[in-house]
């Protein structure tokens, strides 16, 4: 069941002629796996190739985008659990701020347009905002790390801010 019942059309606020095709989870998430899950029809065609867009500027800007959404959920969030392991109810309210604010995720309406239809790809709350979700709670940890090991090198995360 999803974690909120938004329908996949009111989503984005893009020409809704066509919904982006499903896209299945690869079994580990890389560039290289998300590259070869996105290159079909649907979105060759929605970026003249990959030429107009660059799919790694597309995820460049979505994990740059949830850092900015989880920095307003960093007190509720905890480094000691995954993403996927806080309640229902905190990640669904992430995922609604995620949302609310994605038309201002990039400067370029292309990256928005590509970036929203590969969530929406991903189904609601899907597989791709779970994994950046655990992407950033990944990087802050590594940094909360390396402030612990090495306080001389100044690394403040934002959850010790």
């Amino acid at each position: 069941m999803p974690l909120v019942t938004r329908s996949r059309r009111n989503c984005s606020r893009r020409d809704q002629t066509q919904e982006p095709p499903r896209i299945t989870k690869p079994k580990k998430i890389t560039q290289g796996s998300l590259e070869r899950r996105f290159n079909n029809q649907y979105y060759r065609s929605k970026t003249d190739g990959w030429e107009s867009v660059k799919i790694a500027e597309v995820i460049k800007n979505l994990k740059s985008y949830s850092e900015k959404v989880f920095e307003h959920f960093e007190n509720e969030l905890t480094l000691d659990h995954t993403f996927q392991n806080h309640t229902h109810r905190l990640v669904a309210r992430i995922y609604e701020e995620f949302w609310s604010g994605i038309q201002g995720m990039a400067e370029e309406p292309k990256i928005v347009s590509v970036a929203t239809d590969f969530l929406l790809s991903t189904g609601e709350c899907g597989w791709l905002f779970m994994w950046l979700g655990q992407w950033v709670m990944s990087k802050w940890k590594r940094l909360k790390l390396l402030r612990r090991e090495a306080p001389e090198a100044k690394l403040v995360t934002r959850l010790e801010a």
